[in-house]
């Protein structure tokens, strides 16, 4: 029964708006030469860790999450705590295709081969990393989703969402508010990928005291439109809504 009730308040996400996603992404990079250099990284990755084979490499190279970072590093942006946040998505694909892998070695693996086939010195970037913090973090769900989540947030966004997540042990929204977070956003600038997945639930919360409940999502661009308000459906283009109540 509240499993039901979570399938029709969270919603599914779409794989057209993902492909749609995706295709924008990688329109952005006019590099081929990396994009290939980025896919052979993921793929030989997924080919030498037990548990994956060539259709998770296919989605890992696809998924808009992980596009994100490649964007930026073939545009020679080194992001701030890189690897970290690497890893704490790579952590959060795994969950979502129940797939018992390190994502730790997983992540770090595909950052290195990334820089070792530019010939980057990465030594400086991956020493950042504090190996057992982020063990902490992606051994436990609740505390993953909370640090995945506050990678969107921006501390000048006066828009506040509160993202309601499954507690540990169980894979459904209980709405209780000690198992959710609020992340600050600018909903009229748009949210980038990754923020809306399925099996979590999205309000608004206003300032009079009442929180609107997430409507619809879609893509535009590179980023994600959020509406909590009652949209017309029509006016939008169905292969671009990734998600709806």
């Amino acid at each position: 029964m509240v499993e039901e009730y979570m399938n029709e308040t969270v919603g599914e996400i779409s794989v057209n708006a993902m492909r749609c996603a995706y295709n924008y992404l990688l329109n952005m990079n006019k590099d081929k030469k990396k994009e290939k250099t980025w896919n052979k990284a993921i793929k030989k990755t997924c080919l030498l860790t037990n548990g994956l084979d060539e259709k998770d490499a296919d989605y890992f190279m696809k998924v808009p999450a992980l596009q994100r970072f490649f964007i930026s590093l073939a545009q020679n942006i080194v992001l701030e705590d890189l690897y970290c946040n690497f890893i704490i998505t790579v952590a959060f694909e795994l969950y979502s295709l129940n797939k018992e892998v390190s994502s730790v070695s997983f992540g770090l693996a595909i950052l290195d081969r990334w820089f070792e086939y530019n010939q980057v010195d990465y030594r400086t970037i991956r020493n950042q990393l504090c190996s057992e913090e982020i063990k902490e973090v992606v051994s436990d769900k609740e505390r993953l989703y909370r640090k995945y989540f506050m990678m969107y947030n921006d501390p000048l966004a006066q828009d506040i969402v509160r993202v309601y997540y499954p507690k540990n042990g169980e894979n459904w929204v209980s709405y209780e508010k000690k198992y959710s977070i609020e992340i600050k956003v600018n909903l009229s600038k748009g949210i980038e990928y990754g923020f809306c997945r399925t099996g979590f639930s999205y309000y608004q919360i206003e300032s009079q005291g009442y929180d609107n409940i997430l409507q619809i999502a879609y893509v535009d661009e590179d980023k994600e439109i959020l509406k909590f308000d009652e949209v017309d459906i029509s006016s939008i283009d169905t292969n671009k809504i990734l998600w709806v109540l």
